[in-house]
């Protein structure tokens, strides 16, 4: 069977396939794409069987169907029939174990465990859920949560770091008010505000500095909501030195084969919680947000601060393509150059009209 990558929602397979560089007709969706062919091919079942090798059959009613399993932790596109596409990648297995693939199994690592316990000490939320997490925090306790596992989150951010390059440039955009309308504003202006007029955001507290820049000039247009003729400066900022982050984004792509030293009972308990924190600190702001909501997000960004982390990288909620930093000290960064353009189209084409040396 050849099955396409619209079929898959996680990144790495979908990759794989994409690097194999065979198109066809999938048979599962009609589309003609990048495709699998599970006769030919065995890379995927290769990753597959790694899932497989990880779990037993149920001797009760626990577990799941494993075509459920690639299904919940976002494998395979949810709209279609996961048993047909596991068993067709998993053929070979299927021959002479199909019961694997018709009754309930668990993840091996944790039958037979007290769970209470196992999440204690691997879960990045302990026995509770983000959910409750945040409740907690916003409503309950907020300097000392009880539902925190620091260890089980530090080893998680270790596995997300990046690093920005000493002499990278990144962007930063205000709109001109009335009185910047035909001048531009200064390099300090371009800055992070000081700590006696610096807001609450999901990154930093009130009175906490942050330095909010993006990789293209394009996303900072979008960030600041800029509308149709505002005259709008951006700032480049270039790194004064290498900056260790933590890449938020990358947990948007953590499965089950990209986990690093993390094994499948430990993705199993924490890809819920990992999913509903990445969207809670990456949603985008809105008008009606209260200064409270932000206070679990803070919590996270002020925990990677304590990992002697320079800042963060996420995904920009209104450049599909953009990428945002939040870094912590804004004395990591100086501005180089200011350019005014004006907004011409919204399509955000924009003409220079004064640039600074």
């Amino acid at each position: 069977m050849r099955i396409g990558i619209s079929a898959f929602r996680d990144n790495y397979i979908r990759e794989l396939i994409i690097n194999h560089s065979k198109k066809g007709v999938c048979e599962i969706t009609g589309k003609t794409e990048y495709v699998y062919d599970t006769k030919a091919d065995s890379y995927v079942a290769t990753e597959f069987g790694f899932v497989l090798d990880s779990v037993i059959l149920s001797n009760n009613k626990a577990g799941r169907k494993i075509a459920d399993y690639f299904v919940k932790w976002g494998i395979i596109d949810e709209r279609l029939d996961a048993n047909i596409i596991v068993r067709e990648i998993c053929h070979e297995r299927y021959a002479y174990m199909p019961e694997l693939f018709s009754q309930n199994v668990v993840i091996s690592e944790l039958a037979g465990r007290n769970r209470r316990d196992y999440y204690e000490a691997h879960s990045i939320m302990k026995n509770a859920t983000w959910r409750e997490f945040s409740n907690h925090i916003k409503q309950k306790n907020r300097f000392f949560p009880q539902f925190f596992n620091d260890a089980e989150f530090k080893r998680l951010f270790y596995n997300c770091q990046e690093t920005i390059i000493k002499g990278m440039i990144l962007y930063r955009a205000r709109i001109c008010d009335e009185e910047h309308y035909e001048k531009l504003y200064t390099t300090q202006e371009m800055g992070a505000p000081s700590y006696l007029f610096a807001s609450a955001g999901r990154m930093n507290s009130q009175w906490e500095p942050c330095l909010y820049l993006c990789e293209k000039k394009k996303t900072t247009i979008h960030e600041v909501k800029a509308r149709l003729y505002d005259n709008v400066c951006i700032a480049d900022f270039e790194a004064k030195k290498e900056l260790n982050i933590v890449n938020i984004s990358m947990l948007n792509n953590i499965s089950p084969f990209t986990m690093g030293d993390m094994d499948l009972a430990w993705y199993e308990i924490n890809y819920i919680n990992i999913r509903d924190m990445v969207n809670d600190i990456t949603k985008p702001l809105r008008r009606f947000d209260k200064e409270l909501d932000y206070i679990p997000s803070q919590y996270i960004c002020d925990f990677i601060r304590l990992l002697e982390f320079d800042g963060i990288e996420f995904s920009s909620t209104l450049d599909k393509q953009g990428i945002n930093y939040a870094i912590f000290d804004p004395k990591n960064f100086h501005c180089k150059k200011i350019v005014m353009k004006k907004i011409v189209s919204m399509n955000f084409e924009d003409i220079e009209l004064k640039t600074s040396n």
